[in-house]
């Protein structure tokens, strides 16, 4: 695969997922959201640097305390007939109620296919968030009428695709590509409604002289950056 096609693909597909949820829900606790945003590019249209539009949605269910069922459905690549849908868990390893210091893990599965020809792709991703719930505990949950303090942590992480079947040209495979993304995200709000930014690097590996979209990289001519801001409703 050319450099260019890949940074279409993270284009299409990537660049509109950020960490779904970086800490569990409460047991039999629900949330929805929406997400808007992408790599950062360079538009001679708007004579501006704008982060992509790319919008997104998810719906959470907490098994357990520890274990959240995430399925969330790409809405951008459906105005161009594509239909991305998104399924899997988080799952917390690690939480220390002193320091606050969590550890996750996203395991997520992503079908992609079009209307027109019905092509069909499957990329597995997994995401890894390192979290400090500096302001509030995400593992206290009350009913209290007044309970309505702000709430907010700060992680860091990396989101991991892999394209199991890649073929060149003449439809030969050429093995596995994983399709690494580092972020950093800050998370605030009430128990009921959360706001979340997330900053990543997109491909850090990979040089784009050869890509025809012009992305926004002051550092070097590896990869790109990019953002992504959600809404979330709990209930």
């Amino acid at each position: 695969m050319k450099i260019t096609s890949l940074f279409l693909l993270v284009l299409v597909i990537v660049s509109c997922s950020p960490s779904r949820h970086v800490v569990p829900l409460g047991k039999k606790e629900r949330a929805v959201s929406v997400s808007i945003g992408g790599p950062i590019v360079n538009s001679r249209t708007l004579d501006a640097t704008v982060p992509l539009p790319m919008v997104s949605a998810s719906y959470a269910y907490g098994i357990s305390k520890k274990t959240t069922r995430i399925a969330a459905i790409h809405l951008t690549p459906m105005v161009l007939g594509t239909y991305h849908l998104e399924g899997g868990f988080l799952r917390e390893w690690y939480y220390n109620k002193k320091s606050k210091v969590g550890f996750t893990s996203n395991l997520m599965g992503n079908l992609i296919f079009d209307h027109k020809e019905w092509n069909f792709k499957f990329y597995p991703q997994v995401d890894v968030n390192l979290y400090w719930h500096f302001l509030g505990d995400v593992h206290y949950h009350c009913d209290c009428p007044k309970d309505r303090g702000l709430n907010q942590f700060l992680y860091i992480g990396a989101t991991t695709w892999f394209e199991l079947d890649r073929q060149d040209d003449y439809e030969i495979s050429e093995g596995q590509r994983v399709l690494f993304n580092p972020h950093l995200g800050y998370n605030f709000g009430s128990k009921k409604l959360k706001f979340n930014i997330e900053a990543k690097y997109y491909l850090p590996y990979i040089k784009r002289s050869n890509t025809v979209i012009e992305y926004f990289n002051p550092v070097n001519d590896y990869g790109a950056f990019g953002g992504t801001f959600g809404v979330y409703w709990l209930f």
